[in-house]
């Protein structure tokens, strides 16, 4: 099966909503406390990241406003460099990037939709 820049960017939208629901209420000291839904979480992220990599390169020439480069090297640092994860680092990531990112992506999307 081939897979396009559509299933690629489903497969990010549906990687945050699923952060977003491991996440739920927990506060920033709950979420470093469980290391069950950090694993889930850091698994989303790697799966952001891949998927980004597989995005095709006229498709994030076209929205240079989205930080492309950034959910790679997330994907990169986890599964890399996982000794070097701050629970709190990822946390705030969570919830100071991630809703403007949905948003973003969602929007891509649905242009993409429209051109296709």
């Amino acid at each position: 099966m081939t897979r396009d820049d559509q299933v690629y960017l489903q497969d990010i939208i549906d990687s945050i909503d699923i952060i977003f629901q491991h996440i739920g209420d927990s506060t920033e000291y709950e979420f470093s406390q469980s290391l069950l839904i950090q694993d889930a979480v850091y698994r989303r992220f790697e799966i952001i990241g891949e998927a980004t990599i597989r995005l095709s390169d006229d498709l994030k020439s076209r929205y240079p406003e989205i930080e492309w480069r950034l959910m790679r090297a997330m994907r990169n640092k986890l599964a890399h460099e996982y000794f070097g994860i701050s629970a709190s680092t990822v946390y705030n990531t969570i919830k100071l990037y991630l809703p403007a990112l949905l948003r973003n992506l969602q929007r891509v999307q649905h242009e993409q939709r429209n051109i296709s």
